[in-house]
């Protein structure tokens, strides 16, 4: 009996489970600090995909339908997005694949020609769609936007950080999770 997230963490170590679900806060929770701060510190250390799931939301598996994954259009998001795809198992699946940058460069739509062509290769029968947001206004126009796009989940993949990392910069599956009522999918690469 210590600290719930090293409790977590050393039991995915030892067991190596397929996946981790956990609850987190969503608007109707606010005021249950521990949730919230076991959840982020999952997310960011795990070596195993998390599921957070924001309580008195109503949100069951079976009905996920429309995933965005957040995307940086490199190899180990490839690999991630196959391993979401297979943990999904729907063949009436839809991803939006959203990519955060400072301003659209010309090389962004070169990855993105490669990752339409990948898709429609590996995955003929998925339905696609393609989003740019800007990366200092993200967290504010990520939560419209998943709800004007009617997500059902959001999937990323995150690298493991140093404690020091995480306590002065949160990542952004952190900061995403304190502030959309969507569940996610974290995968680390």
């Amino acid at each position: 009996a210590g600290v719930p997230e090293d409790e977590i963490l050393a039991f995915c170590k030892k067991e190596k489970p397929s996946l981790v679900v956990m609850g987190t806060k969503s608007r109707f929770h606010k005021n249950d600090n521990l949730i919230g701060s076991v959840t982020a510190e999952v997310l960011e250390s795990c070596t195993v995909p998390v599921l957070a799931l924001p309580l008195g939301i109503e949100s069951n598996p079976e009905n996920i339908q429309r995933v965005a994954f957040l995307t940086n259009f490199d190899q180990k998001d490839l690999i991630a997005i196959d391993q979401s795809i297979t943990f999904l198992n729907k063949e009436n699946l839809e991803m939006v694949f959203i990519h955060v940058t400072e301003r659209k460069e010309s090389w962004d739509e070169v990855m993105l020609a490669g990752i339409k062509e990948y898709f429609a290769r590996h995955y003929p029968n998925l339905k696609t769609e393609y989003a740019f947001l800007q990366k200092d206004e993200s967290l504010e126009k990520i939560k419209p936007f998943l709800e004007e796009s009617r997500i059902d989940l959001v999937a990323m993949n995150t690298k493991k950080r140093s404690l020091f990392a995480r306590f002065f910069n949160p990542g952004f599956a952190t900061k995403l999770l304190f502030n959309v009522d969507t569940p996610m999918l974290v995968i680390h690469s």
